[in-house]
C-alpha cells in the first residue's frame, strides 16, 4: 500500500515538473497602423488604417531563465500565416530571415523579419518586411515592364498591441493530474470492496 502511495504522489509531482518544463505558445496582434502606397502611375495613399491587423504566434521556452526569450528559445514564429522559423520553399524562390527577436515575459515583443522572392521568366521580385515599433513594408517590381508599388504600414501611437500566452498554466495540469489520480484511487477502492464482499 505504501509503495502504491509512493507511486502516485511521485506521478503528480512528476505532471507539475513536465507543465513547467513545457514551451509556452503565444499569440499576439498589432492593430491600426498608418497606411502609405506609392507606385508606378498610381495615386499615393497616405491614411490612418484601422483595421490593418499584423498577427503572429511564437513558441519558445525560457532556457537560460532570464525571462527573456531570445531567437534562440524559440522554435516557430508565424506571422500571417507564414513560419519564419520553418521558412518553407514555395513557387518564387522565396528566401527568409530573422534578423532580431526577443520577448520580454512581462510582455515588450521586438522583432524584425524579412522575407522576399522571385519569378525570374517574369522578372518579376518582391519583398516583405516585419520591423516592430517602425514599419510593415511590401515591395515589389516587374523589372522589364518598370512597373512597382511601394506599401508601408506604419506603427503610430493608436497603433493597438495584445498578447497572451495560450497554454494551460502549470497549476492546471497539476489539478488535473491530481483529479485522474483521485480517481483511480477510488476506483482501486472500489474494486477491493467488491473483492471483499463476494468472499
Amino acid at each position: 500500500m505504501k509503495r502504491k502511495q509512493l507511486y502516485l504522489t511521485g506521478l503528480l509531482l512528476f505532471s507539475a515538473v513536465a507543465a513547467r518544463a513545457e514551451p509556452s505558445r503565444w499569440e499576439f496582434s498589432y492593430t491600426g497602423f498608418l497606411h502609405e502606397f506609392s507606385g508606378t502611375d498610381a495615386t499615393p495613399i497616405s491614411e490612418f488604417d484601422p483595421t490593418h491587423v499584423i498577427r503572429g504566434v511564437f513558441i519558445g521556452e525560457d532556457l537560460n531563465h532570464d525571462n527573456v526569450l531570445d531567437l534562440s528559445e524559440i522554435s516557430k514564429l508565424v506571422i500571417n500565416n507564414y513560419d519564419y522559423i520553418a521558412c518553407p520553399p514555395g513557387p518564387d524562390d522565396i528566401r527568409c530571415r530573422i534578423d532580431r527577436f526577443s520577448f520580454a515575459l512581462d510582455g515588450g515583443l521586438d522583432f524584425s523579419i524579412y522575407r522576399g522572392g522571385r519569378e525570374p521568366p517574369l522578372a518579376y521580385y518582391w519583398e516583405n518586411t516585419f520591423e516592430t515599433g517602425n514599419a510593415e513594408h511590401f515591395f515589389s517590381i516587374f523589372a522589364r515592364a518598370g512597373v512597382s508599388w511601394d506599401t508601408y504600414y506604419r506603427w503610430t501611437p493608436e497603433t493597438a498591441f495584445t498578447i497572451q500566452s495560450v497554454v494551460p498554466e502549470p497549476g492546471q495540469y497539476a489539478m488535473l493530474a491530481a483529479g485522474l489520480l483521485a480517481a483511480t484511487g477510488l476506483r482501486t477502492r472500489r474494486q477491493r470492496k467488491s473483492l471483499g464482499s463476494g468472499s
